[in-house]
């Protein structure tokens, strides 16, 4: 139990940060930022202050001293080092695929300076950043209104985590080094290629085994996905269009009643409404009845 409460830290850390620095913001006009924008700024400036640190253990007085040097200029030089994530300390479970409209709560979850990349081809690719930053970034928002708006056309579309290699850096395992590129499938097919597994050389033999055995995962994994496409191929009229048209209609429909009821919820977390515990029992209820078929709104 305890190594699945330690999961969830670095996420308890930056939310604890981001609430301390909102509220000495909140205090004058001049100061003022949006909810996103604070947490753009925790994550280039406060969080790397304090990563890797027990929440629970991270006095207030702490966070504000330090917010305090760096709103009034005394942050040294070596304070502003680049401190990135390990996009292998984030499980696969979390990254290796998503529906089109879970990728924000993707970022939300995983470390905040892990670094990261939205891969949407056609649609949008941002810059590579901190997951906070990203999150918080109104491009991310955009690239989601972009693919719902063509929703009816992407059917079934999905997010896959792939970790890679920044160009023109070494495989040599430095936090830096590495981004996770969250690649949009519409067909079930994602390029692998460039995917790297933390290290080059000189692997141990149970490395070399877990290697193998993700490589197995993810072809399994598109054989599946094919399999399932074939099927529901075969399923579709020939003739009559009506049959066809309808029950893609409907689904389009409902999947947007789904979008517009997480966005709510999630403004609802935001404002303070629900605890992240409440928020994640409300989000896995709404998406249970999606997927039975019940009524959203």
């Amino acid at each position: 139990m305890a190594k699945s409460r330690k999961k969830y830290l670095p996420q308890k850390l930056f939310a604890k940060l981001t609430r301390v620095a909102r509220k000495r913001f909140d205090k004058s006009k001049s100061t003022q930022k949006t909810y996103q924008e604070t947490q753009k700024w925790v994550s280039a400036n406060l969080y790397p202050l304090f990563k890797g640190e027990n929440p629970n253990k991270v006095k207030i007085s702490d966070i504000e001293a330090a917010l305090d040097a760096i709103l009034s200029g005394k942050k040294g030089p070596t304070k502003q080092k680049i401190t990135c994530g390990d996009v292998f300390s984030v499980p696969d479970g979390d990254i290796l695929e998503m529906n089109w409209w879970e990728l924000e709560d993707t970022l939300f979850k995983i470390d905040p300076i892990v670094q990261t990349r939205i891969n949407a081809e056609g649609f949008f690719t941002s810059s590579t950043l901190p997951a906070g930053q990203l999150y918080a970034d109104s491009d991310t928002k955009e690239a989601i209104n972009l693919i719902r708006e063509n929703q009816e056309n992407l059917s079934g579309a999905t997010w896959v985590g792939v970790r890679k290699l920044k160009k023109g850096k070494k495989n040599d395992g430095s936090p830096c080094n590495y981004f996770i590129d969250f690649v949009l499938s519409t067909d079930g097919d994602v390029d692998y290629s460039d995917e790297v597994f933390g290290e080059e050389i000189s692997l141990t033999p149970e490395q070399e085994a877990q290697r193998d055995e993700r490589r197995k995962q993810i072809e399994e994994i598109k054989r599946q996905r094919a399999k399932a496409r074939r099927a529901k191929q075969r399923k579709r009229p020939k003739s009559t269009k009506q049959p066809v048209s309808a029950p893609k209609k409907q689904d389009a429909e409902r999947e947007k009643q789904l979008v517009k009821a997480l966005e709510l919820l999630r403004k609802d977390f935001d404002d303070g409404i629900f605890t992240k515990a409440e928020y994640k029992k409300e989000r896995a209820k709404l998406i249970s009845k999606f997927e039975e078929g019940g009524e959203i709104l």
